[in-house]
């Protein structure tokens, strides 16, 4: 893990963003010392995971990620469960 400042952020980002992606190394970024974030390495699949589990709360499992080709199947299928959800959550009494 590689540690940059906000200033180090704001001169270099695409350095550092390039850095994550090619060479899959996590970046955590500090301001006056202390960790505020971390920019981690992602692709598609880990982008997936990502988002039904910590935005929707979906275990992977409950949606065939097979039939989810692109980003674009994959949100549309998210946002089909998450309106499925909403809709049976207002038909209770």
């Amino acid at each position: 893990m590689k540690f940059a400042t906000t200033s180090d952020i704001n001169n270099r980002a695409t350095h550092y963003l390039r850095e994550v992606s090619d060479e899959k190394e996590e970046i955590l970024i500090t301001r006056n010392g202390k960790p505020i974030a971390l920019i981690l390495p992602m692709d598609e699949d880990d982008f997936a995971d990502y988002m039904l589990v910590k935005k929707y709360g979906i275990d992977k499992q409950k949606i065939d990620l097979k039939k989810c080709k692109t980003l674009d199947q994959l949100k549309e299928s998210l946002l089909n469960k998450d309106a499925s959800i909403r809709s049976k959550s207002r038909k209770r009494p």
